[in-house]
């Protein structure tokens, strides 16, 4: 039996949209792992963008309007500027007194072995460490807010 011309068009188009629906799995393919990449490539820069922050703050460096502008660079630079806002209000340190629980700590045992302010102050200096009366009789208060 012969083929009529509709059949055999049909089955001459049968491996061609097998080629056509590989071609568009592997487009879609491409395209999710582009989209990954450049989420990877964006994940990547936030946290380089953290990492530099966290190593000023490591180094005890004040955080001014030179290195506001320094990390605005950065984050230009890596490609954030969308997420500057954000990345800038968690890289600025929260106002107020920072606390210091290895000081505290270290008063404390020394109040426990009954020394006075004074003494402990001479102590700490000893060590390198200046503070003044008032911060000391602050830290030998057992009584602290308790962190967030």
């Amino acid at each position: 039996m012969k083929e009529s011309p509709q059949e055999s068009l049909a089955s001459s188009n049968q491996p061609q949209s097998n080629l056509l629906s590989l071609i568009l799995r592997r487009a879609e393919q491409q395209r999710a792992d582009e989209q990954q990449r450049a989420e990877q490539q964006l994940t990547a820069s936030v946290v380089r963008a953290f990492r530099v922050r966290n190593d000023y703050r490591a180094h005890g460096w004040s955080w001014g309007a030179p290195a506001e502008y320094l990390y605005r660079e950065l984050i230009r630079t890596l490609g954030l500027a969308e997420y500057e806002k954000p990345l800038l209000q968690r890289a600025k340190s929260k106002p107020g007194r920072k606390s210091n629980d290895t000081l505290f700590e270290r008063v404390q045992a020394l109040t426990d072995k009954g020394r006075t302010v004074k003494e402990i102050q001479k102590t700490l200096e000893d060590e390198g460490l200046h503070y003044s009366d008032e911060a000391i009789a602050a830290y030998r208060k057992r009584r602290r807010k308790a962190r967030k």
